[in-house]
């Protein structure tokens, strides 16, 4: 038997074409969706924020942070998510 022949698949295209069906798609909502990002101060994190802020910016959707230490206890993490989960202004986390 042989293997399946491989073939090339361009990400980026693809990417592009899901922001323009998301950014349209959210363009028909009424009011901006609202995204919580939680990260913390680990290397690379700063970097991650900094992407994920730049691309809901794009398709035009409000983001809020919270920077916890690395050594949060669980549950003050628990506290965060549990407060943005009961915020209605918040529609993902």
């Amino acid at each position: 038997m042989s293997a399946p022949a491989a073939s090339v698949v361009y990400g980026r295209a693809i990417a592009q074409r899901l922001h323009r069906r998301l950014r349209r798609a959210l363009a028909s909502r009424r009011g901006r969706p609202r995204l919580a990002i939680l990260s913390c101060r680990a290397p690379g994190s700063a970097l991650y924020l900094k992407i994920q802020r730049a691309r809901a910016a794009a398709l035009g959707i409000e983001t809020m942070h919270a920077v916890l230490p690395s050594d949060v206890a669980p549950v003050m993490v628990e506290l965060i998510l549990r407060a943005w989960n009961d915020d209605p202004s918040i529609q993902s986390i």
